[in-house]
């Protein structure tokens, strides 16, 4: 069938997305034409048909009534759009052809179908070329377009299916070879994926002290205990992940994850820190937004015995507004309960709104956000209100890597404290600064391990220095691994 000859001609080029590495189809094409476009009658026949043969020109322009009487070559211009994706060309002469009585339709919607993509209309082009696919199934390079569409549109699962047909049924080796290659990467982003950590950590305040000696009230001063001050310990921090994407129907999917992760102090046993962490999320995604609604629950150690349990939900939304620059909403809720029944008066809800913006590219990257949080305790002079800017940025180059972030915020608290827990009869307001510097090698890998050099700086500057003022700084290697 012609519509058929001519789809085999145009499908291959109609916007395959780049959601996975797949080899391209093959496609012989020739030059484009625009509406600019003065035709040669020696260089297409068609549009020679369309002249007199008295007519000694070299170059022609031809109106709308030509085209209508030219079939063939209003369905080439048509091509000819789609692959040049000339939205307004493209309009113009579907109009026109729609008018044609002998029309094809099946190359009628598929153009329908183009245009709507061309004008951003992704979700309404996919129903068209899902309609046309189920109506004509024997159309494999619709089904192509249709896969790729749903990838970029984020249907993972609709997409598959389609690739699966194609692998299975098509008698194209090159749309066999691509439907293979898709199928791959779809398989592997849907396999359980592990992440590993390992670094040496020496840890000059293990007990999060102040490292001031005396507490100056009025005039008058105190001398702190030695065990009021700084503890060391040194051993090794480590973390080990899970995770598994599921994509269901359409646009919506399901993850898991799971980590272990903490500090263990061969030499101080007591401030040795572990935490499980469980999460799943519901997702729901397309190709600019994003929204994910995640519960999760962690429970901590201390020193070999349970410390919190803590268990809550965030909720994000994400919208990619340009290929490279996406801003995003999160509100997050945590409960968190002291195993300890005398530390029950530092039991807590936290709620916080982070908006970030981030623009991202596959060897460069730049972020900034703001963080606005309530801790509310069982008593006011533990609880509190927070605000945390932070930025970071990072780049890859052939052999050399580096990152950088940077946060600055304050906290202040609701009431002063009780004299028996501190002498200062104000409330308490701290400012947090944090540094973090890693650099690395991307070339060197030994058995999927890649080492990293980091410098990392963490200080807290207080009203109430003698008591909640420290800082600390570590330079240490670290190991990670992807399995």
């Amino acid at each position: 069938m012609r519509h058929l000859a001519i789809l085999t001609l145009l499908a291959p080029t109609y916007l395959l997305a780049n959601t996975f590495d797949a080899p391209p189809v093959p496609i012989e094409t020739s030059a484009p034409i625009t509406r600019s476009t003065l035709i040669s009658p020696t260089e297409s026949p068609d549009a020679q048909a369309a002249l007199p043969t008295s007519a000694p020109v070299k170059n022609i322009t031809l109106n709308e009534q030509d085209l209508l009487r030219n079939r063939p070559l209003l369905e080439e211009l048509i091509g000819q759009a789609i692959k040049t994706k000339d939205a307004a060309f493209l309009q113009d002469l579907l109009s026109l052809y729609q008018k044609h009585p002998e029309r094809d339709l099946i190359l009628q919607d598929y153009a329908q179908s183009a245009l709507l993509y061309l004008h951003g209309k992704l979700s309404q082009a996919i129903d068209l070329q899902q309609n046309l696919v189920e109506q004509h199934p024997d159309l494999p390079y619709m089904r192509m377009n249709l896969a790729t569409m749903q990838l970029e549109d984020k249907r993972f699962a609709d997409a598959e299916q389609q690739f699966e047909h194609l692998a299975q049924q098509t008698e194209q080796p090159a749309l066999r070879a691509i439907a293979n290659a898709h199928l791959k990467s779809l398989a592997h982003m849907q396999q359980w994926q592990f992440d590993g950590q390992l670094e040496y950590d020496r840890n000059n305040n293990v007990n999060n002290a102040s490292a001031e000696r005396e507490i100056v009230i009025n005039g008058a001063r105190l001398q702190k205990s030695e065990q009021s001050l700084p503890k060391s310990a040194e051993g090794l921090r480590y973390g080990v992940s899970v995770s598994r994407f599921v994509p269901l129907a359409g646009n919506h999917a399901l993850s898991f994850s799971g980590s272990v992760n903490g500090r263990h102090y061969w030499d101080n046993h007591e401030y040795s820190q572990h935490n499980v962490y469980i999460s799943g999320s519901y997702i729901y995604q397309n190709k600019n937004w994003t929204f994910r609604t995640t519960p999760f629950a962690l429970q901590s150690w201390l020193g070999g015995a349970r410390y919190t349990q803590s268990w809550g939900a965030s909720q994000s939304a994400a919208y990619q507004f340009l290929p490279a620059w996406r801003v995003q909403l999160s509100v997050s809720g945590r409960k968190t309960r002291y195993h300890d029944a005398d530390l029950r008066d530092f039991d807590s809800r936290y709620v916080s709104l982070t908006p970030v913006l981030v623009y991202s590219r596959p060897t460069f990257g730049v972020h900034f956000g703001v963080t606005v949080g309530k801790n509310q305790a069982r008593k006011e002079s533990l609880s509190s209100k927070s605000w945390q800017v932070f930025g970071g940025v990072s780049k890859q180059f052939n052999y050399f890597g580096a990152s950088a972030s940077l946060s600055y915020g304050k906290e202040r608290y609701n009431q002063a404290p009780e004299l028996r827990v501190t002498p200062y009869p104000f409330r308490r307001d701290d400012k947090i600064i944090q540094t973090d510097v890693a650099i690395w090698n991307p070339k060197w890998h030994y058995w999927g391990l890649m080492p990293k050099l980091n410098f990392s700086r963490y200080q807290i500057v207080s009203n109430m220095p003698a008591f909640y003022s420290r800082k600390s700084q570590r330079v240490y290697l670290s190991v990670e691994k992807r399995f």
